[in-house]
């Protein structure tokens, strides 16, 4: 959790990659992979930004827990339930197997 926790907070710089979710998800994507997801994985990453969206609107202690781990601080301008739903968002795309593997 930890790793996901710092891996996460770096790239919380994504709103340079664009104001929309979608730049911003293809940004991270493209950071993490050296290419641009495929239509159809952007869509998976929308979902999963809205179903933790949703969790989280749910039950903001969650999201307040999960960005408090860690040495750093979460921005004050940064909204917890978004912020810790690209979180999740993160700890899937380092999850995706092109995040770690040259082919």
């Amino acid at each position: 959790d930890r790793v996901i926790r710092i891996e996460s907070r770096e790239n919380l710089d994504w709103v340079e990659g664009g104001d929309s979710l979608d730049e911003q998800l293809k940004f991270a994507f493209r950071a993490a992979t050296s290419r641009y997801p495929k239509p159809d994985e952007l869509v998976l990453l929308n979902e999963l930004y809205q179903e933790q969206y949703n969790r989280f609107s749910k039950k903001r202690k969650e999201a307040e827990e999960l960005l408090s781990v860690g040495e750093m601080k979460i921005a004050n301008e940064l909204e917890p339930i978004a912020t810790a739903s690209l979180a999740m968002v993160a700890n899937a795309i380092f999850n995706h197997d092109e995040s770690y593997t040259k082919r």
